[in-house]
């Protein structure tokens, strides 16, 4: 029963290493869709001519699919249903805080951090109020930016998802040698 027990928790620390490392790669393809999702929303806005709520309604749907393909929970499909039913629900209210509004709602156990929240939050800010050719520098502001974050996010799952798989096997083969 003991050697159960040691081997449980063995594993157990195991695979928290894991645990932590795919949590790295979650969020790094989550900013790889939000990049598609923003690249589709500008061209929505910019090329089709679309109104705010075509372009947010048309994203929502075409990706709503892909994330359940992508198996990718981070709520794209609530994201965008919420906006636009923030926006049937309180017309007078700028883009800007209802775009806002949403992304405060995205659950806090997305694999996102408080810069990629913050940045998302902030491209709504500079949504539907600018003349065509400032929403354009807008949008490529913000894939510059986030392409940086990809970036950045992709190194780290290198270096620190190969650390915490380590640091979890280490720590599960460390738990089974102190107690058996």
């Amino acid at each position: 029963m003991r050697l159960l027990g040691i081997f449980l928790m063995s594993s157990a620390l195991t695979g928290v290493g894991f645990v932590f490392a795919e949590r790295r790669k979650e969020r790094f393809r989550i900013l790889e869709q939000l990049r598609q999702m923003i690249q589709y929303l500008k061209s929505q806005i910019l090329y089709s001519n679309a109104t705010l709520p075509e372009a947010v309604f048309e994203v929502g749907e075409r990706f709503k699919n892909l994330e359940k393909e992508k198996k990718l929970n981070w709520g794209t499909e609530t994201f965008f249903e919420d906006i636009l039913r923030l926006m049937e629900e309180n017309e007078s209210q700028p883009f800007s805080e209802i775009w806002q509004a949403a992304a405060e709602r995205i659950p806090s156990g997305v694999s996102l951090t408080k810069g990629d929240r913050e940045n998302l939050s902030a491209l709504g800010g500079k949504l539907g109020y600018a003349d065509r050719n400032m929403q354009e520098c807008t949008f490529h502001f913000y894939q510059e930016l986030l392409d940086e974050t990809i970036k950045s996010a992709k190194e780290e799952v290198e270096k620190m998802g190969k650390l915490y798989r380590t640091m979890g096997v280490a720590a599960g083969v460390l738990w089974f040698v102190l107690f058996i």
